[in-house]
């Protein structure tokens, strides 16, 4: 397999390629890296070496070139993590983040579709897309789509885009939508090292909530969105005419807590005491969703098992922040 991965300095997308380069050693990865974005170098620092990656400056808010695409060389498969991805900047400067999200889409669409014998484009989406779920209720694959927030609907416009492509162009489109990811190297202005990085600098602390209501959310450690897509990866797609959509699973974490008892489980984690506050969410994010949640049964079914439970990846996680402490805050 020969893969190309976009966003591969980011955050899910660098855990993706060291995951899949230790995990398929028949694989070859590619990446384009602008180095524009909050991707950060350092995530790659442990694959550099590798004679099975390659990565070459590109920025996906431009075409990829005839003649940059001979020198890439054909894939078999694309992983398109490329995104911008915070709700808050995309509330107070919309139009960028959503031409930027647009943009990269297009560009790898454009990409894909000259790529004889591409097997997979996976589109790494999000359950915001879908908007808040009813009480008691998870949003199961190709539930209605009802973005509220820029970002949301910058996702939906990638998604919207990538199944035409699929239908004109016969790009082999295979959707993925997953639910808040954590990490080692997560950035600072993301909830977990948000908070982290806060407890463990004795910093008082903001995290969204009013009247004792505090936002929920299921937690996936990124590793196993990684693993969740290679084992997708390794099915064969359906095709246009053959199939009336294009494959979609949920990848879901299976721990679902709101911020309050989050913070808890991460103070405790780290023998600190959190001193927070709530912020009212709709003073900076206007149409807050309070909760989100995705179905997980379809990919249970097809015999996936992550391969680290929640308990383990937040552990995981966070002693890599104990000792790489960075100071950046702002309230999440």
């Amino acid at each position: 397999m020969r893969a190309l991965v976009t966003g591969a300095a980011g955050f899910v997308g660098s855990h993706f390629v060291r995951h899949a380069l230790q995990q398929r050693p028949d694989w070859e990865i590619v990446a384009p890296v602008s180095g524009r974005h909050r991707g950060d170098a350092a995530n790659l620092a442990l694959v550099f070496a590798s004679p099975r990656f390659r990565a070459f400056h590109h920025d996906l808010r431009w075409p990829i070139s005839d003649r940059q695409a001979d020198d890439i060389g054909p894939v078999d498969a694309i992983v398109h993590c490329a995104a911008e991805s915070h709700v808050e900047r995309s509330i107070s400067d919309p139009v960028p983040f959503i031409q930027n999200n647009v943009d990269t889409t297009l560009h790898a669409l454009e990409f894909a579709r000259r790529q004889p014998r591409l097997r997979a484009f996976v589109q790494i989406s999000t359950d915001e897309v879908y908007g808040p779920p009813q009480s008691g209720e998870r949003h199961a694959e190709w539930s209605v789509i009802r973005p509220s927030n820029p970002y949301a609907a910058s996702k939906a416009c990638q998604e919207a885009i990538a199944y035409a492509y699929w239908r004109t162009n016969d790009v082999p489109v295979l959707f993925t939508n997953t639910m808040n990811n954590f990490g080692e190297g997560q950035h600072g202005e993301k909830f977990v090292p948000y908070v982290t990085e806060n407890i463990l600098a004795g910093r008082r602390f903001g995290i969204h909530g009013r009247d004792g209501v505090f936002s929920s959310r299921c937690w996936t450690y990124v590793v196993n969105h990684a693993d969740a897509l290679l084992f997708l990866l390794d099915r064969e797609l359906p095709r246009y005419p053959s199939s009336r959509d294009p494959e979609r699973v949920n990848i879901v974490g299976d721990t679902e807590l709101d911020s309050r008892r989050m913070v808890e489980r991460i103070a405790a984690w780290l023998g600190r005491e959190a001193d927070w506050y709530p912020i009212d969410y709709h003073a900076t994010r206007p149409g807050h969703d309070l909760r989100y949640a995705l179905d997980g049964s379809r990919l249970a079914a097809m015999g996936w098992t992550p391969p680290h439970s929640f308990e383990d990846g937040l552990g995981r996680t966070l002693a890599w922040a104990a000792g790489n402490v960075r100071a950046e805050a702002g309230a999440r």
